[in-house]
């Protein structure tokens, strides 16, 4: 859970997405599920995100790409 609109998260996660993987469909390679839950009188909403192994690689990837980058500038 966090704090914001989900159905912003959404469209932010996709976009983020595509470009890191621009081939990457919805349905396919990621999944973007809404989800509530209630706490006594509060309702809390969130987003699950679920990613394909390959672009879930490709992430991780880019991160170390960027970490080591980030090592060498220093």
């Amino acid at each position: 859970m966090f704090p914001g609109d989900p159905i912003l998260m959404e469209v932010q996660m996709e976009r983020y997405l595509k470009q890191i993987a621009y081939t990457s469909e919805r349905g396919i390679d990621f999944w973007i599920e809404q989800v509530a839950e209630r706490v006594g009188d509060r309702i809390y909403r969130g987003v699950i995100f679920r990613v394909d192994d390959w672009l879930f690689k490709k992430l991780v990837t880019l991160d170390l790409k960027s970490e080591y980058k980030n090592l060498i500038e220093i």
